[in-house]
């Protein structure tokens, strides 16, 4: 371990002394040529010193600050650049940058004030028009962001992520006709992403293309084995599908990779159910109900399937449950009601069905007005 110890140091210092050495002779274009061979710790380096010495500062404010954003250093990016904002000269990279900056905080309305700015001085400026767009889209503005991917398009034609963004965004303001075109041209530029399979799998499904859909889905999952949405929306196709045996499959690959995932357990119980496995369904909504005790849904669907198998004391208990857990879940109080009256306690089920039917329930109402006295 010593020599690399020592071999780093020694390289350390040799590196100071050449930058020491670069010093005597120091200028602008040292930085630039830095910056554009991106090596950006250098460039920063280099503006560093010429700040300190007044050398070209307003230059040297603006590479710097370009270094910073390349070196993931955002805030301390925008500082620089507000001081080369100072020379009005440098206004058209300082809006596209500090945009850029503020974008990549996450400060997604101060990005957007810098990048209309910035069109004003270049409204052909495909990056910022790209950049724009998505923050359009992350407000829901889509029809500005479809306008903005579709200008920097036409800017910048081999940009295929383009494709892929304004895909999205039409495929999430329901334009799914206008999301496949953009989306199919995006995976025959891309074939290796599976993110472009899978939306376009999604805007399958929303035309109810089942057969394309799982077609879509399974070309996701041949470049991502371990895409547990994929498995799950496949899922969902299949069910659409009504070949429930390869929905349970797909729900049992998530739940290899996810094991704690109540909702799929959730979802595969109901395929169960739907193919009439009620122990397996029972099975799985016990797991759910393990892994999250006040889920409703799993609590209403298992009381059902307790009755249906006749275990009517296990399904009052859960109709219990969901009147403490929601005491104005009216068809809880029907459903035991329900309970009752089939194992002929008929004073219990008055009792839960006056409560609904005082609430209004139509079945109840009905049930009391026919049982009860």
């Amino acid at each position: 371990m010593m020599p690399k110890i020592l071999k780093s140091k020694i390289t350390f210092l040799l590196s100071l002394l050449t930058i020491s050495t670069v010093c005597f002779c120091l200028n602008i274009e040292d930085a630039k040529n830095a910056f554009l061979a991106k090596k950006y710790s250098v460039s920063y380096s280099l503006c560093s010193q010429l700040i300190e010495e007044n050398i070209d500062l307003k230059q040297a404010f603006l590479l710097r600050g370009k270094s910073q954003f390349y070196l993931h250093k955002y805030s301390e990016a925008i500082k620089d650049l507000s001081e080369a904002a100072k020379d009005s000269s440098l206004a058209a990279e300082v809006l596209e940058y500090a945009g850029h900056a503020y974008f990549r905080l996450g400060q997604l309305d101060d990005a957007l004030r810098f990048f209309d700015r910035s069109l004003l001085n270049n409204p052909n400026n495909a990056k910022v028009l790209h950049s724009r767009a998505y923050i359009f889209a992350s407000k829901e503005q889509y029809q500005s962001a479809i306008n903005d991917y579709s200008k920097s398009y036409q800017l910048d034609p081999y940009n295929s992520q383009l494709l892929f963004d304004r895909g999205y965004v039409y495929l999430v303001s329901g334009q799914h006709n206008k999301a496949v075109v953009d989306l199919l041209a995006y995976v025959q530029q891309d074939s290796t992403d599976y993110q472009g399979f899978f939306n376009l799998a999604v805007c399958y499904y929303e035309t109810n293309d089942v057969e394309k859909s799982i077609y879509y889905y399974s070309k996701s999952l041949l470049l991502k084995n371990d895409f547990v949405d994929a498995y799950f929306n496949r899922a969902l196709a299949y069910e659409k599908g009504k070949e429930y045996q390869k929905a349970i499959e797909d729900y049992t690959k998530f739940l290899a990779l996810e094991p704690n995932d109540f909702e799929i357990y959730f979802s595969r119980a109901s395929v169960y159910e739907t193919i009439g496995k009620k122990v397996a369904a029972l099975e799985d909504y016990n797991k759910t109900l393990t892994l999250e005790p006040n889920f409703t849904a799993a609590i209403f669907n298992r009381a059902l399937l307790l009755k249906s198998m006749g275990k009517n004391l296990e399904a009052i208990e859960d109709y219990k449950k969901l009147i403490k857990l929601d005491a104005n879940d009216m068809e809880a109080y029907n459903n035991i009601g329900l309970v009752y009256f089939g194992i002929s306690n008929i004073t219990k089920a008055c009792h839960y069905w006056k409560i609904a039917s005082d609430a209004a329930y139509p079945d109840s109402r009905k049930y009391h007005t026919l049982y009860c006295k």
